[in-house]
C-alpha cells in the first residue's frame, strides 16, 4: 500500500517533511497545522474500491490479492485514516 500511494498519491511523502524544507529555504514564521480525517465506508473513500486493479497492473497485487482486497473491503469492519498537513511560511524581506 505504501508503495502504491507513493508512486500515484505525489504529495504523500513531502507533506510531512515541508515544515523542514520551508525552513531549509530561508522562510520564516513557518507554520504546520495539521488534523486527520476518518472514513468508515470505504465507497466513501477516495476510490479506494478501484485501487485494487492499478495495484495489480503494477505488479504490487498479484489477482489473489486482489479478490482479497475486494472481500475485505465488502465484508465488514472499514476505516481509513488520511492526515491533511498545510504548511505556511513567509519569505524573508
Amino acid at each position: 500500500m505504501t508503495d502504491f500511494r507513493r508512486a500515484h498519491v505525489r504529495n504523500a511523502d513531502f507533506a510531512g517533511r515541508a515544515g523542514a524544507v520551508f525552513e531549509a529555504a530561508g522562510l520564516t514564521e513557518v507554520d504546520v497545522r495539521r488534523w486527520r480525517l476518518v472514513l468508515t465506508d470505504p465507497a466513501r473513500a477516495f476510490g479506494i474500491t478501484t485501487w485494487g486493479e492499478p495495484m495489480v497492473s503494477d505488479g504490487l497485487f498479484d489477482r489473489r490479492q486482489w479478490r482479497a482486497w475486494q472481500a475485505a473491503l465488502a465484508g465488514g469492519e472499514f476505516r481509513y485514516e488520511l492526515d491533511y498537513v498545510v504548511t505556511a511560511g513567509r519569505r524573508a524581506a
